[in-house]
Formats: structure tokens, sequence, C-alpha cells
């Protein structure tokens, strides 16, 4: 390949003058060429009208990727970084300077240089643009030794990498994330502090023992509001539990007076069976596929309590077990309903750090399913696969005309090679960011991206799913 007409070089004025010369140096077309050059590069990551001019970045980052893996060793040829960025762009450039994209450039261009004041360093910069994007349209100049489209690639490569930077951020970043008061708990929610004032009421507690009978598990229950005995059980898992508490209080949670000290008995029943009737309506939703896991945790419990406890803890864990196997209706069961309420009104059951992602996602708004989405991916980095399906289904039930559930779900099935429930998600979500894309161009242009890109993962690897089953079966 010829050796590029063009070169950007950075510094290279200053790394021209001679140190000591107090003379005035005069400049030369070249150094006004390389200096109105660096002058493009700021105009044009500073002007909110040349901010625009990018190509498509993340389909850009892909190309460079498959261009990259096609001809690694082509590629691995190149000593030189000029060449060798040079090729790149004589590769990937040609798709993407279409004659819209080039009209685009000119009237975005033109339209700065009309508004620059003139004799300005700005007003030279934008006529070197000109000049630049004139040799494409009437010289021919190839894309690749064009420094105008030079800039607009590297600059989209950018925009590509800080993209992608976030999301390494929010999935790999966690481990230093800070959100802590000065005891070490995580951020208290509003709803659960409204709520854990409300579970210290007695007239709370009578509504639970009239409920169902305390007696079976009075020993067990004691030590658990006492904090003696620990089981546990995490938000993600109950995960209606926060929504149904924002629905129940979202009115009040900017009013400092709410439950005052003033408020009234009649008052204090009324919040006190809404609250009641929310934690029955979580355990009825969320407990019964979580109970499996619960008599695991139990007899873990029971395990740690055999060697100091009197006969009677141990016979109350026996039953309790007994019951949840027999699966009988857990709004039943006072135990389950009281392990729910300490979950909320005791600090000590949330100061985890697997409860501190919830914090960080679905309590900011339990009403936006975008938490929800966030939360399932930083749970499968986590490793805590269980309960991400639940997560992104009650993020569906929120919203079904959101994309956000269908498209983790469909992501989360396509990890597990679930390939026919993938498809019917990951075409859902598809289906309504296109919906919205056209009613709002460029809004969520990543997602659509990301979606597409799924998409073609989950065509892939179904493909290879099914050579490698086949395989198999030729081996018999």
């Amino acid at each position: 390949m010829e050796p590029a007409r063009f070169e950007i070089v950075d510094d290279l004025f200053s790394s021209r003058q001679k140190r000591g010369d107090s003379k005035k140096r005069k400049f030369s077309s070249f150094d006004r060429l390389l200096n109105n050059s660096q002058r493009i590069t700021k105009l044009f990551t500073s002007r909110a009208e040349l901010k625009k001019l990018r190509f498509d970045e993340l389909d850009m980052l892909r190309d460079l990727r498959e261009l990259v893996e096609a001809a690694d060793l082509k590629f691995e040829e190149f000593n030189n970084p000029s060449l060798y960025r040079r090729e790149i762009r004589s590769r990937i450039l040609p798709k993407y300077l279409t004659n819209d994209f080039v009209r685009s450039c000119y009237d975005k261009i033109l339209s700065q240089l009309i508004r620059s004041s003139s004799k300005s360093k700005d007003q030279d910069a934008l006529m070197t643009a000109l000049v630049f994007l004139q040799s494409h349209t009437d010289l021919g100049v190839p894309p690749e030794d064009n420094p105008l489209w030079e800039i607009i690639f590297n600059l989209s490569i950018k925009d590509g990498f800080r993209f992608v930077d976030s999301l390494s951020a929010l999935f790999e970043g966690l481990d230093t994330v800070e959100g802590k008061d000065q005891d070490g708990y995580p951020q208290e929610p509003p709803e659960l502090a409204i709520t854990k004032e409300v579970c210290q009421w007695k007239i709370f507690w009578r509504q639970v023992v009239e409920h169902e009978n305390v007696r079976p598990y009075e020993a067990l229950v004691s030590r658990l509001l006492r904090g003696d005995l620990l089981i546990d059980l995490y938000f993600d898992e109950i995960i209606h539990l926060p929504l149904l508490l924002h629905r129940l209080f979202k009115d009040q949670l900017s009013d400092e007076n709410f439950l005052s000290d003033d408020i009234s008995e009649i008052e204090k029943e009324f919040i006190s069976r809404n609250v009641f009737k929310n934690i029955l309506r979580c355990a009825e939703v969320d407990i019964p596929p979580l109970i499996p896991k619960l008599i695991e945790r139990i007899k873990q419990a029971k395990k740690a309590a055999t060697k100091q406890e009197e006969q009677e803890i141990i016979d109350q864990f026996d039953a309790l077990i007994k019951s949840l196997k027999q699966k009988h209706q857990v709004t039943s069961n006072t135990f389950i309903l009281t392990l729910l309420i300490a979950k909320i009104s005791i600090r000590k059951f949330w100061d985890n750090r697997r409860d501190f992602f919830t914090f960080l996602t679905i309590f900011k708004n339990p009403e936006e399913p975008r938490g929800y989405y966030d939360l399932s991916q930083i749970m499968y980095k986590q490793k805590y696969f269980d309960s991400i399906e639940n997560v992104l289904k009650c993020a569906i039930e929120l919203n079904p005309d959101q994309f956000w559930g269908y498209w983790g779900l469909g992501n989360f099935q396509l990890k597990q090679n679930q390939f026919a429930e993938s498809k019917q998600n990951l075409t859902k979500a598809l289906t309504i960011v296109q919906h919205l894309e056209i009613q709002n161009p460029g809004a969520l242009k990543r997602e659509l991206f990301l979606i597409k890109e799924d998409i073609k993962k989950l065509n892939s690897n179904k493909v290879k799913h099914q050579a490698d089953t086949q395989r198999q079966i030729d081996l018999f």
C-alpha cells in the first residue's frame, strides 16, 4: 500500500521550535495545516452540531473487531502503526461515507463557518475542514488519506469505547462501589424506613396474631425478632416487596410529618392493615418458588442450633420444615410472615452486599423496568443465577410495553442455551425498540444495536449447539 498523503501528528509544531529562540517564527503552510487539524478535533468535540457528526460508533466497533478477526495474519504483518490504522480505515470507511453523511457534514460545517467571527482561529479551522471535505467530493482523495474522515473516525471509536467502558464500570467496578452511611449499613430506602416504623406498632402485630396463631413457632419467632436467629432472605428473591411498599407509600415519601406522634389509632390501624396486606401479597407471589431453598437454609440454622438449644426449638424447626415440604399455603405460616417482617424491620437482615445491589437499582425507583434489567446484569456477573428470571419477569409484569424485561430475559435464556424462549423474548424486545426508534430517532440507538447483536449471537450459538449435539449423537 502507498504511504499516506496526509498524517495527523500531535504536537509536531511545538517539537519543531528551537529552545531559547525569542524571535517570532513564521508559520509555514504545513504548520498551519497541522494547527488547523488539531483545532478541528477540538471543535468536533465541543460544538453541539459538530458533535453529531459521527459514524455509528457501535457498528464501527463491531466491524473493526470482525475485520481484524477475519484477517488477523494480515494485520500482524504491519510494523508501522500509521499503516496499520490506514489499512483499517481503507476497509471500513467506504461503508459509512454515504452521500447523506457527506452532505450532512458539508451543511453543518458551512453553518458553523457562517456563524464564526471573521479572522478567528475557529473560522480558519472550519475553512480547512471544508477543504478536506472538497478533496473527497471534487478530487477523489482516498477516504483513508482524508484528515477529516480520520478525525471523525477516531472520535467515533472513542465514543464507542466510552460506552463500553461505562458498561464495564457498571458490571465490573462494583467491588469498589461506595454508598454506605456512617454505621456501615447501606443507605435506608424511604419505603423501608416507613414500613419499619409501622412494624413496631402493637396494632400491627395484633393483626399478624389475629391472622394466624403464633404458638406453633413461638420460640423461633421470638428469636427471629430479637435477631438471635438469622435465616438468609434477599430482596431480589422477594422482588415484589419493594414495588408493593413503594406503591403503598409513594404519595407520602416526601411528607416529613407522615407517621407523626399525633397520628390517630384509627389511622394506624388502616396503615397497618395495608402494610400487612402487601406482605401477604409478597408471600403469595414470591415465597412458593423459594421453598426448596428456604428449607435448606432452615436446616442449616437447625444444625447450628442443635448443640446448644433446648428441645422445644428443635421440635419447632422440624415442624416448620415438615410444613414447608407439605406445601401448605405460605400465608398461613406465621414464621414465614415473620421472616418477611424481620427482613423489612431489622437492619441486620439487609446488611449484605447482595441486597446493596438491589438498593442501587430497584429501590431507586421500583416502578422503572430499567432498574430490574440492571439488577439482573449485576446478579449474573456476581453469579446469583437463581433469582434472575423472577426479577426480569417482574419487570415485564410491571410494564409489558417496555423492552427491558424482554431483553434481559432473552439475554439470560441465551446464556442458558434456551434458544426458543430466548428468540421469543429478544424478538419482542427488538420490535418494541424499533417502534420507539421510529417515534424518537436515535434515542435508543445503542440498545437497538445490542439487541441485534444478541439475536446474531443467538443464531450463531444455536447452530453451534445443534452441531455439537449431532456430533454426540453420531458417536453412538
